[in-house]
């Protein structure tokens, strides 16, 4: 499941990796993506339900990402809602209102969630050029009270830095993204901010207007993609031994 403000690029993470898998030269649009302006609503209105297929030894194995509406000033997802999407309450194609409505609705609620049904890993989405030293901001709050929340259920968490071209780091040069000292500090400083390990803070860099694929972009998505299901994988087998 991913967790963000609207236009913090969820959306388009998940354009990245599918042209990605898809080896395709042009970038796939299959996500609509939305303004970056926190004071705009947010595009993804329903909880959307997207599965990407990798191939596994017998057959294809499905990965199913949850993106939900994002977090703006107004709290269009508050951490009610995201206590019943990580218990798997919410069905997919659910629109996202208050916690006690959503319960009324019984055609759009699991009453028995099993764990397929459950989130197995959270990505808090964050652009790279968002003002961090104002800690105590609205949104950072929210953020806060949904990790605190989250860290007695053992869901593996990363935060996903995004559109860290707009912090110095060349569309051009991708490759070395590792090398600018402005992607590092940022990057340290999402892990102060958010109380992250720095090893699960993962810059991305997201197709956003271009028409043709990156290698060097492709790769991050890909990377990242990696951990996230290496964590998820893990969390399932950890509640099944318990």
């Amino acid at each position: 499941m991913m967790i963000g403000e609207t236009g913090a690029g969820k959306s388009s993470f998940l354009n990245t990796i599918a042209t990605a898998l898809a080896g395709s030269t042009h970038v796939k649009d299959t996500y609509r993506v939305g303004r970056s302006s926190v004071s705009d609503k947010s595009v993804t209105k329903k909880v959307k339900l997207e599965s990407l297929y990798l191939r596994g030894k017998n057959q294809p194995v499905a990965i199913n990402f949850y993106d939900i509406p994002g977090i703006a000033l107004k709290n269009e997802v508050r951490k009610e809602e995201i206590a019943m999407l990580i218990n798997g309450e919410i069905k997919p194609n659910t629109e996202i209102i208050n916690a006690s409505e959503m319960r009324k609705k019984t055609e759009s609620i699991r009453h028995n969630p099993t764990l397929a049904d459950e989130i197995h890993c959270i990505l808090f989405v964050v652009k790279a050029s968002s003002n961090f030293s104002i800690r105590r901001s609205p949104i950072l709050n929210l953020i806060h009270e949904i990790r605190q929340t989250i860290l007695e259920d053992d869901i593996k968490q990363f935060a996903l830095v995004t559109h860290i071209d707009e912090i110095g780091v060349p569309n051009d040069d991708m490759e070395n993204a590792f090398r600018y000292r402005c992607l590092t500090g940022t990057c340290q400083k999402v892990s102060n901010v958010f109380d992250f390990d720095l090893h699960h803070v993962i810059p991305v860099s997201n197709y956003h207007g271009e028409s043709f694929s990156s290698n060097a972009k492709n790769a991050m998505s890909l990377i990242a993609l990696w951990r996230v299901c290496s964590s998820g994988k893990d969390y399932i087998k950890q509640q099944n031994i318990l």
